[in-house]
C-alpha cells in the first residue's frame, strides 16, 4: 500500500492484522506504476513514513519500514519482500503474510513475479466495497472490511478542497480591494515611474 496518504481504512487494517498476528511490518511503498494509480502522489515517502510511524505507535507490535526509501523504478514488490524475508526483521518468523486490498488482489496476477510471491508469503486479502476478490486459483485468506474509502478518494478530495480555498482566497481579497481604494495604487505608479 502506498498509504498516500494515511486514512481510518489503513488503521483499520493495521490494528485487525496487529491483533490477528504476532509482528506487522507495514511498509509503505513507492508509486512506481502509472497503470496501478489513478492519479499522481501527493505525499513524499519521507511524508508517508512520518505519518505511519506517528499513527502506529498505538501498536505494540507494529513496525513502520522504510525498506523502499530509495529504490528506483525497476524495483517491484518481489523485491521488497525478498529483502525483508532475508534480512534480520523476519527471519525468525515461520510463515510470512503479505495484506494487500481487494482491488490489488483483482490486478495481482499483473504483479511482477506474482507466482513467486505466492512461494514466500501467503495473502491476506482485504474486502472493499465494489471490488471482488475472488481467484480460485490464488490461495488467500479473505477479511472483509466495511469501510468504503481509498487513498485515491482522500487524494481527490484533498485537492478539491485546497482549490476551493484557493478560489474562495482570490474571490475574497477585500485586503487588495483596501490597498487600492486607500491610494495605494498611486504608491506603486511613482515606483514604475523611477
Amino acid at each position: 500500500m502506498t498509504f498516500d496518504p494515511v486514512h481510518p481504512g489503513h488503521l483499520n487494517i493495521i490494528k485487525t492484522l496487529s491483533e490477528k498476528f504476532d509482528k506487522v511490518i507495514v511498509v509503505p511503498t513507492t508509486v512506481r506504476l502509472k497503470a496501478f494509480k489513478k492519479n499522481e502522489q501527493m505525499f513524499s515517502f519521507n511524508e508517508r513514513f512520518e505519518m505511519l510511524k506517528d499513527k502506529c505507535k498505538q501498536f505494540s507490535n507494529v513496525e513502520v519500514s522504510d525498506v523502499e526509501r530509495n529504490v528506483d523504478d525497476s524495483w517491484r514488490f518481489i523485491d521488497t519482500l525478498r529483502t525483508l524475508t532475508s534480512g534480520h526483521l523476519m527471519t525468525e518468523l515461520e510463515h510470512y503474510y503479505v495484506a494487500i486490498g481487494a482491488d490489488n488482489f483483482q490486478r495481482f496476477k499483473e504483479w511482477a513475479d506474482w507466482e513467486e510471491i505466492l512461494k514466500i508469503a501467503h495473502l491476506v486479502v482485504f474486502g472493499r466495497p465494489g471490488y471482488v476478490a475472488d481467484f480460485p486459483d490464488i490461495e488467500h485468506e479473505f477479511i472483509e472490511m466495511n469501510m468504503d474509502v481509498s487513498s485515491t478518494e482522500v487524494r481527490e478530495r484533498m485537492r478539491k478542497t485546497i482549490e476551493q480555498d484557493f478560489d474562495e482566497m482570490i474571490d475574497d481579497m477585500t485586503w487588495a480591494k483596501e490597498y487600492f481604494e486607500d491610494g495605494y495604487d498611486e504608491d506603486l505608479t511613482d515606483v514604475a515611474a523611477e
